[in-house]
């Protein structure tokens, strides 16, 4: 299955190009799911593929789910082949880096922000807690 692989990923490329969210989305979802199974299928292009993500985690024109889908990749080769992360130079850093900034990110709404900003519906549980 592993040489079928490049093939497969090609088509990756082509989709950001044309910033075809919902194609990406459904295209990375599928990674997800082979790379929960069999992380190691994708040592050869490993580096490659956490390039590739990073560049769709920055593309700020991609629907956010496309960008979320991307970041869930790299998220599910940290727990599955942490050995194969850890190989890879500055991923810890860049996969943090792009954690942080989604977290930042906010819509520019002026109502969806005032809802944000008054919720009240957070549990604080200091139990929680790190």
């Amino acid at each position: 299955m592993s040489s079928l692989l490049d093939p497969l990923l090609n088509v990756l490329p082509p989709l950001l190009a044309e910033k075809e969210s919902g194609d990406l989305t459904a295209a990375l979802n599928s990674l997800i799911e082979l790379a929960m199974e069999h992380p190691k299928m994708f040592k050869h292009s490993f580096t490659h593929l956490v390039q590739f993500a990073l560049s769709v985690i920055k593309e700020t024109e991609l629907e956010d789910d496309a960008r979320q889908a991307a970041l869930e990749l790299l998220i599910t080769f940290a727990e599955g082949a942490p050995a194969m992360c850890r190989n890879e130079k500055d991923f810890t850093m860049v996969v943090t880096e792009q954690i942080l900034a989604f977290m930042c990110d906010h819509d520019n709404d002026p109502a969806v922000l005032e809802e944000w900003r008054t919720t009240e519906d957070v549990i604080f549980d200091p139990r929680h807690m790190c």
